[in-house]
């Protein structure tokens, strides 16, 4: 049984709300919409992944990352700037594809500045409960000794930070392994889900339906309720019409150009998606022209830092970082500055040999981009770095993954000062602008140099021994896969591009709902509050269009 996506053949020419993206953003406002009666069009870059339809196999790049420009519809998106490498999605779910499935509620304190007056997590508690009910998300089951999860335990009691070790809410169906079960949440669509098989791939993309991706809940409510989801649509320009936006894109699967008018228009397609879109709009084409200068600033990658303990010993010799979904518990260093998470990760074997055989500078993806800095510089970068040796040596040596390791994935407040900004490589008009980010990290390193200190105490507390990212190592240059920030909230239009509810600052009925309008780092995995922000926005069009 699988979710209904109407073909672009039915598309209309106009609708009471078009929305660019399905990710959080998308997929909520989408839902609540359709089901308060508005006429709903979803427009989605990206392919819709059914059942089973994920990529595994390697032979072909093209099932995996995505380029559009080089007819590449994959799923992951990597991006390489200056300052800051960067893993998007690309598919009908938007990033709830290969996110790792964890809800952690902002804390309090988030909001105290930078924020709208009006938003606090008091405002917020209901939209998130909203989320968490329709995601159903609860923590690994307590039947499940997971070792890797009470190795972080252990290490945490050891470390004195046993009452800050916790398991964090995750959007998984704990459902039999091998049995489907027809809408197991009675959504009254038409899915099946399969339970939890525990084989760590979350974050390539579930192939069993286990993990309560959008598209299994949010997205076939809307269908359900009308709205009409249209995959491999690549939205170009916004431009004001009348009391709506005409929005043009491009049929990827047809290659065709086309455009539908929505009386409102939603944008969610990412911090970088949305930013880059309106940008355009702003300075390119100019059909957007009265955007807030603000536009581009306060982009943020959420504090993110990847790192890992190898060689681990002893007890902890035996870690088995496949086994399990890929976060199931954290050390939550909050009572203290600079304020951050840790969470141990587990990687799926097929995904490192894959990354490790795409990013080799004689492969086909790398041939393909010929004049990219991922060509010129980061194969480079990762081949001579010390990380990256001992992890290849290790896989050598044992042929697999190896059980004597953990992944740490830490995220906490980071300064928020980076900048969006489309550049031109050549002053010449028929060189298009590129987008650009400018995020120095002098302002966020005490974060930084802080997460490495403690899960290097982590990493000895395992017997084993701290690697850091090989893009740290040799460039101290930030991985995220939490982009926020380039369209931020704010009270005016001097001090934000949308308002508490979304909407654009002197653009009536034109919105912005996913991470970029987050204004300052968040700490935890930033979906949960992407959501209930989602929510709230959603609300707040359906009151208005009441009055």
């Amino acid at each position: 049984m699988q979710a209904t996506v109407k073909a672009a053949k039915n598309m209309k020419e106009a609708y009471d709300v078009v929305i660019i993206g399905s990710g959080f953003g998308g997929a909520i406002t989408g839902c609540r919409l359709a089901e308060a009666g508005y006429s709903v069009c979803i427009l989605e870059r990206g392919k819709h992944y059914k059942k089973g339809e994920f990529p595994r196999e390697f032979d072909n790049p093209r099932d995996w990352f995505w380029n559009s420009k080089l007819d590449f519809n994959g799923l992951i998106d990597f991006r390489f700037y200056n300052d800051v490498a960067a893993m998007l999605s690309s598919g009908v779910g938007g990033g709830s594809l290969i996110y790792a499935n964890v809800h952690i509620r902002a804390h309090e304190n988030i909001f105290k500045q930078g924020w709208p007056r009006d938003i606090n997590r008091d405002v917020l508690n209901p939209y998130y409960d909203k989320v968490a009910e329709m995601l159903h998300v609860s923590p690994v089951p307590e039947y499940k000794n997971l070792p890797k999860t009470e190795a972080m335990r252990k290490v945490a009691e050891e470390i004195g930070k046993g009452n800050d070790w916790g398991k964090p809410d995750l959007a998984i169906y704990w459902g039999e392994e091998t049995v489907e079960q027809e809408d197991p949440y009675g959504f009254g669509i038409d899915i099946a889900q399969t339970g939890c098989r525990y084989c760590g791939e979350c974050v390539i993309g579930c192939n069993y339906y286990a993990k309560n991706t959008l598209d299994l809940n949010y997205i076939p409510v809307a269908v359900k309720n009308g709205a009409e989801c249209f995959p491999l649509h690549e939205v170009s320009k916004i431009a004001s019409e009348g009391k709506g936006y005409n929005v043009c894109y491009r049929d990827l699967d047809k290659n065709i150009e086309g455009m539908v008018f929505g009386e409102k228009v939603i944008v969610a397609a990412g911090s970088l998606g949305s930013t880059e879109l309106l940008l355009r709009c702003k300075k390119q084409y100019k059909t957007l022209p009265k955007l807030s200068q603000k536009l581009g600033d306060n982009f943020s990658g959420n504090g993110d830092f990847l790192a890992a303990a190898l060689n681990t010993k002893g007890e902890f010799a035996d870690l088995q970082p496949r086994n399990g979904p890929t976060v199931t518990s954290f050390i939550k260093y909050w009572k203290q500055y600079p304020e951050f998470y840790l969470e141990e990760g587990g990687i799926p074997l097929d995904e490192l040999v894959f990354v490790a055989g795409a990013l080799r500078p004689d492969s086909d993806y790398l041939k393909k981009l010929k004049l990219s800095i991922l060509r010129r510089i980061f194969p480079g970068l990762v081949f001579r770095s010390r990380s990256k040796k001992l992890f290849s040596e290790k896989i050598a040596e044992k042929g697999k993954l190896p059980s004597d390791m953990m992944v740490f994935l830490a995220m906490g407040r980071d300064a928020a000062d980076g900048q969006i900004r489309l550049k031109r490589l050549f002053p010449l008009p028929f060189f298009p602008p590129k987008l650009a980010i400018r995020w120095r990290n002098k302002q966020s390193l005490p974060l930084f140099d802080k997460i490495i200190e403690e899960q290097n105490k982590v990493a000895e507390g395992l017997k084993g021994e701290q690697v850091l990212s090989p893009l740290w190592e040799l460039r101290k240059q930030s991985t995220t896969v939490h982009l926020l920030g380039g369209c931020p909230m704010g009270d005016s239009l001097d001090t934000g591009v949308v308002n508490q509810y979304g909407e654009v600052f002197d653009y009536p009925n034109l919105y912005v709902a996913d991470g970029s309008i987050i204004p300052t780092a968040i700490g935890p995995n930033p979906a949960m509050t992407i959501g209930a922000l989602a929510e709230r926005i959603a609300e707040q069009i359906i009151k208005k269009g009441m009055e």
